[in-house]
């Protein structure tokens, strides 16, 4: 078992419910940063406000506990205890099946709290807003928000990935599937999760795009109507370029609620995977050849 090396693979179950309650604390401290960052643009009381997240954020402890049950009994099915090496003791079976049922339920139940986490924002999105869309930061901790989903996918991975030592593990299709799908959904995760966040934001500039269109025709129409007076002309065409301005910055205006660094980190992140999994592939294969 140790000289084999195969103590390394069963450490990852561990070190994966280790670091999930390293990350859980951090996931909330961004959701209360969020709820604060959406106040100034929803439009209710402070009362009314409170007691709404208080409602929309109670969680429903038997769904919750259903599926923690149900990520055990996931892990039970995929589990082989059978894979116990020979002359092992029965505790490290039991070791195994353990860590790795309670992996997979405590997977299950962030799935339920993530989705309820994402309910929140839907909600608060469909109160009365008065959104400034030349001033998105309040909407900020939603791409935060998006980008720590997306983090812990690609953080795990990674975890898992420094335990992989030898060239059949790490060279297997299937694992090689598996690991591009899980990095494929955690790009997609971080604009997903802002998808309804960007609808609103967009209808909101489409709305503004649309009043500075029609005062822009209109003071053209004046423009051509009043050509002969100078002193018309000559205002009516200062308020058209003030127009004429404010249609240009809306149309740069941002929709999504991420910025440059956000986008830098996530891109950084995913790159990282993918370069320790060919490093630990370059390294196989020279231990290989060696």
């Amino acid at each position: 078992f140790l000289a084999g090396g195969l103590w390394r693979m069963r450490l990852i179950e561990p070190t994966i419910l280790l670091y999930i309650f390293l990350v859980a604390p951090i996931f909330s401290r961004n959701e209360a940063q969020l709820i604060l960052g959406l106040r100034p643009v929803v439009e209710i009381r402070d009362a009314e406000y409170a007691e709404f997240v208080r409602r929309t954020t109670q969680g429903d402890d038997r769904l919750e506990f259903g599926a923690f049950l149900i990520g055990m009994g996931f892990g039970l099915l995929v589990e082989q205890p059978a894979a116990r090496p020979p002359g092992s003791p029965m505790a490290l079976s039991i070791y195994l099946l353990a860590t790795s049922v309670f992996m997979y339920g405590l997977l299950a139940w962030i799935i339920v709290t993530s989705i309820a986490s994402s309910r929140l924002v839907s909600t608060l999105l469909k109160q009365p807003l008065d959104i400034d869309i030349f001033h998105i930061k309040p909407f900020e901790p939603i791409g935060r928000q998006s980008l720590m989903l997306s983090l812990s996918f690609i953080v795990g991975i990674t975890i898992t990935l420094l335990f992989y030592t030898s060239l059949e593990a790490i060279a297997n299709p299937q694992n090689l599937a598996f690991y591009a799908v899980l990095l494929t959904v955690s790009v997609q995760l971080f604009f997903l999760n802002m998808r309804p966040t960007h609808r609103v934001l967009a209808a909101v500039r489409k709305a503004n795009l649309s009043v500075a269109e029609t005062q822009i025709s209109r003071l053209y129409q004046q423009l051509r109507e009043r050509a002969g007076s100078a002193q018309d002309a000559a205002q009516i065409a200062l308020e058209l370029n003030v127009w004429l301005a404010m249609e240009e910055r809306l149309k740069t205006t941002r929709s999504w609620p991420y910025n440059t660094e956000m986008l830098r980190t996530l891109t950084v992140s995913v790159l990282t995977p993918i370069a320790i999994g060919v490093s630990r592939f370059a390294a196989a294969m020279l231990q290989a050849g060696g």
